[in-house]
């Protein structure tokens, strides 16, 4: 039988245990083969996501008329949020500035295959745990976080 400070220690430290907030960089990830076509096939093959602080899908601006960076949460999945982004600033300066912004205890994850971004964003290692390559996201880590498969040993 287990000691009973024991396993509240265990579980306090399990909620103390970080969870990662992921970064996608959108457009790079709908450029790829085996990868959605369209915006809203993306999002809804994200919406499953589970066991993540947040998932903030980055696209860049297609019209010259959007002044402003518009955040839509999504409604099925509170974790999932949709980020288009002004002319002013690309995506990559996005996600640039946010991983500045954020809490040295924080762990991010950045989906893109933009070299220079990740050459970047891996200079912040304390924060960045990692930055993965788009199609490997798709293949491997989307199910993986989705549950439809289980997490290699």
């Amino acid at each position: 039988m287990r000691c009973p400070m024991a396993f509240l220690l265990e579980m306090a430290l399990a909620l103390q245990r970080e969870r990662t907030t992921w970064y996608i960089d959108g457009h790079n990830l709908l450029g790829h083969k085996g990868t959605p076509r369209t915006v809203d096939a993306l999002v809804q093959a994200l919406e499953p996501i589970q066991g993540v602080e947040k998932i903030a899908l980055i696209l860049d601006s297609k019209s010259e008329s959007d002044p402003l960076i518009q955040i839509q949460p999504c409604v099925n999945n509170g974790l999932l949020e949709t980020v288009t982004l002004s002319r002013d600033i690309s995506a990559d300066d996005y996600i640039r500035q946010q991983i500045h912004e954020a809490l040295p205890h924080t762990r991010i994850q950045v989906v893109t295959a933009d070299r220079d971004l990740r050459r970047q964003v891996l200079q912040t290692k304390p924060v960045v745990r990692g930055v993965v390559n788009p199609v490997t996201f798709w293949r491997r880590y989307l199910p993986r976080l989705c549950g439809y498969k289980k997490p290699k040993q």
